[in-house]
């Protein structure tokens, strides 16, 4: 009988670890799934911002700052890594702007912002 019951509450305890993983796997999904909806939310601001600096993206994290207004410049604790030469929005071949420091965790993935306002999800960051 005894070896019922350790087999039993094995069974419970592992039921209750596979629920705790399931929900913490979906809680980093949804953080990626916003990250990706915060780089969308910031193409229009972008282009605005080109339109009045001749076609260019930011390229300090200040004049970044002053395009996205009180959108978050930053994810996981980080600052954004934005490309090391200058972009101009929608014109030529989409290039690498701005990306996620590092891959998400757990759920990985790196979401990169294209000069075409497109976002894409990398397996790993660019190289600037």
């Amino acid at each position: 009988m005894d070896g019922t019951k350790t087999t039993v509450w094995g069974a419970i305890l592992l039921l209750i670890l596979a629920a705790g993983v399931l929900v913490t796997r979906s809680h980093f999904r949804e953080m990626r799934d916003a990250c990706e909806v915060r780089l969308v939310e910031m193409g229009p601001r972008l282009e605005a911002y080109a339109l009045s600096h001749k076609g260019q993206l930011p390229v300090t994290t200040a004049e970044l700052a002053e395009a996205l207004g009180d959108l978050p410049t930053s994810t996981l604790g980080e600052p954004y890594v934005m490309a090391d030469t200058p972009l101009r929005w929608r014109r030529g071949e989409p290039q690498p702007y701005l990306w996620d420091p590092a891959p998400h965790h757990f759920v990985n993935g790196v979401h990169v912002l294209y000069s075409d306002g497109s976002v894409r999800l990398l397996e790993a960051p660019p190289t600037p």
